[in-house]
């Protein structure tokens, strides 16, 4: 099999996740004074250079008119093609949206002005009103993993709208959803709340999930094929579609899947207490791009 990518397009997704990657590496080895300075530095260069690419890959690739690239895909040895992303004319406006999105989030989750407290907690894994939280808040101490964990939702959003087969999504999907549910478990003034409404996010964003990848499943064996496209080609030829049942199935589990990231009735009782539990700016960056992502 022989895989091939086209490094110069991928380049904005490098950029975003390769930020958060060197962000969890500051976590390790840059003091702990400098690191906040560090993380809001390192978070905004990368999102303004990611949003530099994409403009410059707009009028690379589409001014004269929409055209569709893959950027990652496989060449089998029996001939057929597996195109995992792809760059068209909608991947490329929902990133612009996304990364302009994310910059006005990070901007509010590095503000500080009003408290000099921020809105996250000296350190989420302490116990609320413990002795531990009350220490970490006296010597100063401040949450600035949330950064690169952005960083990465940022990423899987961008990867989510280029997405050109199923486990693709699905693999996006869940490099979105993971850090804002450890996001959502880092308020301040509400820990109790905060922690809760991660705890529920969780255990909904995984049934999500789950039923996603199973209507993924009963597609590829109805089909044989885990292209966005694959199962409409069959349909319109009147061929390889092994149980238009299971079809049937599938396509509706992987629907539920996407209207519960987008928070869509009936698939929207989690946003209530999400929104209220977790930070302020996350609830923003959340509505804003995730949002985005499971539209387009």
């Amino acid at each position: 099999m022989n895989v091939q990518i086209q490094w110069v397009a991928v380049l904005p997704l490098l950029i975003v996740l390769g930020a958060g990657v060197v962000g969890t590496l500051c976590e390790a080895f840059v003091p702990r004074r400098a690191r906040r300075g560090v993380q809001v530095t390192l978070s905004l260069a990368a999102l303004a250079s990611a949003l530099v690419v994409v403009v410059w890959r707009w009028t690379e690739t589409q001014v004269d008119g929409s055209k569709v690239q893959p950027l990652a895909f496989a060449v089998h040895p029996d001939g057929t093609v597996g195109v995992g992303l792809v760059e068209d004319a909608i991947s490329l406006i929902s990133q612009a949206i996304i990364v302009v999105g994310a910059l006005l989030s990070f901007l509010v989750i590095a503000d500080r002005t009003q408290t000099r407290e921020g809105a996250f907690a000296a350190a989420a894994a302490t116990r609320p009103g413990s002795a531990e939280e009350r220490e970490y808040s006296r010597l100063g101490r401040q949450l600035t993993e949330i950064f690169p964990l952005a960083l990465f939702a940022t990423g899987g959003m961008m990867a989510f709208t280029s997405a050109y087969d199923l486990l693709t999504l699905f693999i996006s999907l869940e490099v979105l959803s993971l850090p804002l549910y450890v996001l959502s478990a880092t308020a301040r003034r509400k820990r109790l709340l905060s922690q809760e409404a991660a705890l529920k996010y969780f255990i909904l964003g995984a049934f999500s999930s789950a039923i996603f990848l199973m209507g993924a499943a009963l597609i590829y064996g109805a089909t044989g094929s885990l292209s966005i496209e694959g199962p409409i080609i069959a349909l319109g030829r009147g061929t390889g579609v092994a149980s238009p049942a299971l079809l049937s199935a599938g396509v509706v589990m992987v629907v539920i899947g996407l209207l519960f990231k987008v928070g869509a009735a009936p698939f929207h009782a989690w946003t209530p207490d999400v929104y209220q539990g977790a930070p302020t700016p996350v609830t923003g960056f959340m509505a804003a791009g995730t949002k985005a992502a499971a539209f387009v």
